[in-house]
C-alpha cells in the first residue's frame, strides 16, 4: 500500500471516529456532555482534512516522507475497532463503554501519528503529524475526565 492510499484510510479512520463521537454525543442526557462530544467529533473531521493536505503535500512532493512507520494493518485495525465501536453504540447504546473505546483507539492513534511524525523529513508535515498526535492526546485526557465524572 503506497502512502496516498495509507492517508485515504487515516481520512476514513477519522471520519468514522467522529462518526463515533456523534453517536455518542446522542446518547448524552447532559446537554453539556453532548456538545463536548460533538465538538471533538468536529475536531476529528478537522483531523481527517489535515490528512488531506497531506495527501495534497505528498502529491507534489513525494519524498518528503521517510520511511512508511504508520502501517496499513496499523491503521486498518483502527478502522476495524472504529467500526465495531460505532456497531455497539448504536446496538447497546452504552455511553461508558463507547467512551472507553474512543479512549483506546484515541491512545494507539496520539503513538501512530507521533512516530509518524519522527520519521518524516519536511518540517511543515513533521508540525502536521505532531499537531495531530497532541490533539488526540487531548482527546484521550478529555475523555478520560469524562468517564471518570460518569463513573462518580
Amino acid at each position: 500500500m503506497n502512502l496516498v492510499e495509507l492517508l485515504d484510510l487515516g481520512i476514513r479512520l477519522e471520519e468514522k471516529i467522529s462518526a463515533c463521537y456523534e453517536d455518542l454525543s446522542r446518547l448524552c442526557s447532559d446537554d453539556a456532555l453532548s456538545r463536548r462530544l460533538h465538538k471533538m467529533a468536529q475536531e476529528e473531521i478537522n483531523h481527517a482534512n489535515i490528512l488531506r493536505s497531506g495527501k495534497q503535500f505528498l502529491r507534489k512532493m513525494p519524498d518528503v516522507f521517510g520511511i512508511e512507520l504508520m502501517t496499513a494493518g496499523e491503521i486498518k485495525g483502527g478502522f476495524t475497532l472504529a467500526e465495531g465501536l460505532q456497531k455497539m453504540i448504536r446496538q447497546t447504546s452504552n455511553l461508558e463503554d463507547g467512551l472507553k473505546l474512543l479512549l483506546e483507539l484515541e491512545k494507539r492513534f496520539e503513538k501512530v501519528h507521533f512516530d509518524t511524525s519522527i520519521e518524516i523529513r519536511d518540517e511543515s508535515l513533521k508540525k502536521l503529524f505532531k499537531d495531530l498526535s497532541q490533539e488526540d492526546q487531548a482527546h484521550a485526557k478529555s475523555l478520560v475526565e469524562i468517564i471518570s465524572s460518569l463513573s462518580k
